[in-house]
């Protein structure tokens, strides 16, 4: 049916944004580490 066709593709989407915001989190926070070691590396 329709309705069981457009819950499967919104699970989908639900899944890809998950999968998204994983790999935004994580290139920011590789970003900051990035970010904190070049800081660090001026201080010295």
């Amino acid at each position: 049916s329709l309705a069981k066709e457009a819950d499967a593709s919104l699970a989908k989407y639900k899944i890809l944004e998950l999968e998204i915001e994983r790999l935004l989190k994580t290139i920011v926070s590789q970003d900051i580490i990035s970010v904190v070691q070049n800081a660090s590396v001026v201080d010295t």
